[in-house]
């Protein structure tokens, strides 16, 4: 037990595990005067070590240094509330600024009234410290009690690892769980994950394995904090095919190059088009949610300027030559439309569309009455007054989007 104790200690002041010399005195020390870790004569000790490995900075606010702590012990950082709490504690010296880290420690895994997300996260790391130590080569050992490098690779055992929200990559999948209380982002083509503010790293896994992403087992708070923001979710795929699967949370997709599988949820959604047809690929987009509150179809790195002034759903087979112009995103409803079938559809009369009269870009979202909607890139180039067949590009398909003169799209369906 008095072992154990060492590497608490080190938890809660440094962040890290503890090295075999310092497990092995403090538990002597501890063994032979029991209550050794209150001793204030040890924590000054510790808490110099902690700010000359620059854990804490000795000019922070009383807040700041209770986040620092939390972090620590937990993994993730204090509520406003708790900084505050524990901040006038430090502030008026009723608690040292020394002993901190150990009384808020103690009060926590002490505690039955505390909440287990607490007690889990400061025991699972406890647990990983602990093996960490006991599993020590000679050589690791010496570079952790000597070594700058030494101690960055303990201190990273436990960095980004926040047990509430556990980060998992299995198969080429990254997956999370839990419930999530910040905003979260995941961007495959930077390798990164972050939570609030913290970068977070797999429990098991590797993040550059990652092709896909599925947070559909993240739920919501049931009560939230007063006051405070709903999370949201930012999730930006790379140059590969990826499957990207979100929660319950407005969310905001990024498919980037590859033909991407974008799979909504009940959050209010948006769709980050690319400024090419070439860097966007072809993506599938699933659960895309119509009307008001529903899902948003972000066009403005390609048109240049939101494109939602013309969306008037415009039938393949009329002929009153409807007038459009650049920057505009065209809603035709028909039958098996592509490529052929929609640069017909442009003419000076007698067809649904007029021909374009001068260079420009536009938006087609072409839907059947059964089946889906394809979402097209018009650039407009090659011969200003008509349009070619080579100047289209499927950039998206709109799963079980479909009849839309029935159930139109609207202006808050774009951005």
């Amino acid at each position: 037990m008095s072992l154990a104790i060492a590497n608490q200690l080190f938890v809660a002041f440094l962040g890290r595990p503890v090295d075999s010399q310092w497990r092995s005195a403090t538990g002597n020390m501890i063994t032979n005067a029991p209550g050794f870790q209150t001793n204030l004569g040890l924590q000054q000790v510790l808490y110099s070590i902690a700010v000359s490995e620059g854990v804490y900075v000795p000019g922070d606010t009383a807040a700041v240094y209770v986040s620092k702590i939390f972090k620590n012990v937990f993994g993730f950082a204090a509520t406003t509330h708790e900084q505050t709490a524990w901040a006038t504690l430090i502030t008026n010296r009723t608690i040292s600024t020394e002993a901190a880290p150990w009384v808020i420690f103690s009060s926590y895994l002490g505690s039955k009234t505390v909440p287990q997300t607490y007690q889990y996260a400061a025991q699972y790391r406890l647990v990983l410290a602990e093996n960490y130590t006991t599993g020590l080569t000679a050589a690791d050992n010496l570079a952790l009690a000597s070594t700058s490098a030494g101690i960055a690779t303990a201190r990273n055992l436990l960095s980004g690892l926040n047990p509430s929200v556990p980060l998992t990559e299995a198969a080429g999948t990254l997956s999370l769980t839990g419930t999530l209380s910040s905003s979260l982002s995941v961007n495959l083509a930077l390798d990164q994950v972050t939570l609030g503010t913290e970068t977070l790293r797999p429990r098991s896994g590797n993040i550059a394995n990652a092709v896909n992403v599925g947070l559909t087992q993240l739920t919501a708070e049931t009560t939230p904090t007063s006051g405070s923001a709903a999370p949201t979710i930012t999730l930006t795929g790379d140059d590969q095919a990826n499957v990207l699967s979100t929660g319950p949370f407005a969310t905001r997709f990024t498919g980037a190059g590859g033909n991407d599988t974008i799979v909504g949820n009940s959050g209010t959604d948006t769709i980050v088009f690319s400024s090419l047809f070439s860097t966007n690929g072809l993506d599938t987009i699933q659960n895309f949610k119509i009307g008001t509150g529903g899902d948003v179809l972000d066009f403005s790195a390609f048109l240049n300027k939101t494109g939602a002034a013309n969306i008037t759903v415009t039938l393949a087979a009329s002929t009153a030559a409807k007038t459009w112009a650049n920057g505009d995103v065209l809603i035709v409803q028909g039958a098996g439309l592509n490529a052929t079938t929609i640069a017909a559809l442009f003419a000076a009369t007698g067809t649904a569309l007029l021909a374009p009269t001068a260079i420009g870009k536009a938006v087609i979202i072409a839907s059947d009455i059964v089946g889906d909607a394809g979402v097209w890139f018009l650039v407009n180039q090659t011969l200003p007054t008509t349009v070619e067949v080579g100047e289209l590009t499927q950039v998206a398909t709109l799963t079980g989007v479909n009849n839309l003169q029935l159930v139109p799209l609207m202006a808050a369906n774009f951005a």
